[in-house]
């Protein structure tokens, strides 16, 4: 599953490969681990896919017009929500 990429999977995986670094590699390979790990545990929090959807959708629409700085704030925030999303369903389940 490493390397996955809407249309093309073979993308990211590709330009990491095309370095030689096998410390890259590496770095790589753990991140689409955890990343997998982190969506597995999602599918079991959101309940409705559409909030999923939209989340991305919102990715999608700044990289589509190039709006680095709404991109980057938006990343930030997918980011610490997903934490804390997860967090609070950890503890909801453990309690």
């Amino acid at each position: 599953m490493a390397g996955r990429c809407h249309g093309r999977p073979e993308i990211p995986s590709t330009i990491v490969k095309a370095t030689g670094s096998p410390k890259l590699t590496r770095m790589f390979s753990t991140l689409a681990a955890e990343t997998l790990l982190c969506v597995r545990q999602f599918q079991n929090v959101f309940e409705r896919k559409e909030t999923v959807l939209e989340q991305h959708r919102r990715l999608h629409d700044f990289l589509a017009a190039g709006d680095e700085e709404g991109y980057l704030a938006e990343i930030e925030w997918h980011l610490k929500n997903s934490v804390v999303t997860l967090e609070a369903a950890r503890k909801q389940r453990d309690s």
